[in-house]
């Protein structure tokens, strides 16, 4: 059984008896005769794109590019009720590092729960920057992060399997029984993070490495961990400098966390994860009980991230996946995805904290405190 919010004992009963597209055409007409839909599509911004991909399929020219647009076309098709067959859905086709496709995956996670569909789940293939052999490594991240948790298989599942564009355009379709595989499903998550939360609190639940929420008892000094993206992310390049931050714009943010710590009334040990030199990070020596942990291997990084009390996450796939399992205060720069309701916005125009929502959330934390 796929993850699912709690359902009442009556709905239960109906679900046994009532086929799934039934389920999703009386769902989808409720939305609609309410105004309850899923997710808020602007129409301008979709009319738009349908045209400028009308006339490039004309033209016989690949749409490969436009997976979000196929996507957003299905998620109307689902509003209005008119996909009658059956239809679950997978992500697959990434091969990029193990933050990327897993927020590939629990963005598929989201879609399937926002429609009620079932989500099947496709096992890494293969991972980018792999510090072990292929297989090792792969397994070690699957047992981590537990992504397939309730899911069945992708492997045993016996639909047919279709691509986004070829099941948007093809209305036929959508009256038979198939497995949608698509890349990643980060569009819908945009127009409606409230699934993202759902999803997020489910990790939360399954890895939380301290059992119950909060921070570290009063009288231990809080664990704040940052990730700063090195390595493959340079100042410049084409394709990666969009995700480097300076030294100049993190170590504010870093002396300004420790600052509102202590005039809580706690302590804090603080660790930076990175690849490089002590000499790339000389800067942030000058703060007191910060730890530098270069080279850290990704699984004990990972681990290490999860566990804060305070998350300071990077421009980063990484940092955001580890964001959904870490049940500390998380701080993020909302340019990368998506922030929670309940993360530290960073303003991207200043790079200033959120020193008030912090304060709050370290205050909701420390109840004892307040």
């Amino acid at each position: 059984m796929c993850y699912a919010p709690t359902t009442s004992r009556a709905q239960n009963e109906s679900a046994r008896w009532l086929p799934a597209f039934t389920r999703i055409y009386i769902v989808s007409k409720c939305r609609l005769a309410f105004g309850m839909s899923v997710a808020k599509i602007p129409l301008h911004f979709y009319y738009a794109y349908a045209l400028a991909v009308a006339v490039k399929r004309c033209l016989g020219l690949s749409c490969e590019r436009h997976r979000s647009f196929f996507l957003m076309k299905l998620m109307r098709a689902l509003e209005a009720g008119r996909i009658t067959g059956r239809l679950d859905i997978t992500s697959a086709g990434k091969s990029d590092g193990v933050g990327a496709q897993a927020i590939a995956r629990i963005s598929a996670r989201c879609f399937a729960k926002g429609y009620s569909l079932n989500y099947v789940h496709t096992p890494f293939q293969t991972l980018a920057h792999a510090e072990l052999p292929m297989p090792e490594w792969i397994a070690a991240w699957e047992h981590l992060l537990n992504l397939g948790d309730g899911a069945p298989d992708a492997a045993a599942c016996k639909l047919p399997g279709v691509d986004i564009e070829t099941y948007a355009t093809t209305p036929a379709l959508w009256k038979t029984d198939c497995l949608l595989s698509v890349r990643h499903y980060h569009t819908f998550c945009e127009l409606a993070p409230q699934h993202l939360e759902d999803v997020a609190r489910h990790l939360c639940t399954q890895l939380g490495s301290r059992g119950g929420a909060g921070l570290r008892d009063p009288g231990v000094a809080l664990a704040v961990r940052l990730h700063i993206r090195r390595g493959d992310v340079r100042p410049g390049d084409s394709q990666t400098g969009h995700r480097f931050t300076a030294n100049d714009r993190i170590l504010p943010l870093v002396e300004e966390i420790r600052a509102l710590i202590l005039a809580a009334g706690r302590t804090c040990r603080i660790q930076l994860y990175s690849q490089g030199t002590r000499a790339d990070f000389a800067e942030f020596e000058r703060i007191p009980d910060l730890e530098l942990c270069l080279g850290t291997p990704a699984l004990d990084t990972f681990r290490e991230l999860i566990d804060a009390d305070v998350l300071l996450m990077a421009r980063s796939d990484f940092s955001y996946t580890a964001g959904m399992y870490c049940r500390g205060i998380k701080i993020c720069d909302p340019r990368h995805r998506v922030p929670l309701t309940d993360w530290v916005r960073i303003d991207p125009g200043s790079g200033r904290l959120d020193a008030d929502g912090f304060r709050r959330c370290l205050a909701a934390s420390n109840p004892a405190k307040t």
